[in-house]
This record gives C-alpha cells, structure tokens and sequence, in this order.
C-alpha cells in the first residue's frame, strides 16, 4: 500500500505531530504507480491543509489553547444534554467519556481532533471486539 508520511504543527506542542495517511494499492489490479501515489497524496495534503501559512500561523499563535477536556468540562456545566437530561442518559454519557474518549482525546487541543482522529480510534475498538 502506498502511504503519504508527513508532519503536523499541533497548536500548543511543542513538536510536530506525525501523520501517515493510506493512499491506496502498490500492487494488484487498481494500483497505482509511483508518480499517481504522489499526486494524489499532494492532493490528500492540500485537502487537510497542512501546507497553508494559515495552519502555521495557527500553530505558532500565542493565543491559549483549548483541550477537548476542557470544553467537555464547559459542556457538562451548561449544554441541555447534561442539564436537562435524565440521569441515566447522563450516566451514559459519563461513562463513554471518562472510559473511552476523554483518555485518548482529553489534553488534545480541540482544533487537532479530526474525522480522521476519531476513525483511527474507532477501527481500533472495532479490531479489538474480534
């Protein structure tokens, strides 16, 4: 499988983060060449844009930055879900958090968490219920 394998600037780390993204077959009947591989992961990487001046000033920003556990903390002080919902659904709720999402996601700064992140961690409970 061709893979693109680049660095990510996560905004209050103080290194990059890396990234490897799945392109598509090497070998079989639909794969791609050397120079395909490399468009398409040129296109991949403009899509997420990383490349951009942008994502950079983003991550150099001296602007503080907020985790995924803080605005859950926000969230269970002042959205309906925790507020006006019945207590079992706010168990459940809890427990999906404190178990599962906020020890793989809790210190990430907000903006770093992606579809992407999410998938990877969600593959990995699918491997793991076999």
């Amino acid at each position: 499988m061709w893979h693109i394998r680049f660095y990510v600037d996560v905004p209050g780390a103080e290194k990059r983060q890396r990234k490897s993204v799945l392109i598509g077959p090497a070998v079989g009947k639909e794969k791609l060449t050397k120079p395909e591989a490399i468009r398409k992961g040129a296109e991949i990487i403009a899509e997420m844009g990383v490349n951009t001046a942008q994502h950079l000033e983003r991550a150099i920003a001296p602007t503080p930055v907020l985790t995924f556990g803080q605005r859950v903390e926000w969230c269970r002080k002042y959205h309906p879900a925790w507020t006006d919902s019945r207590p079992k659904t706010i168990r459940t709720m809890e427990s999906a958090l404190t178990k599962h999402i906020l020890p793989r996601f809790g210190s990430l700064p907000l903006d770093s968490i992606t579809e992407t992140a999410v998938q990877e961690v969600r593959s990995g409970f699918e491997t793991n219920d076999v």
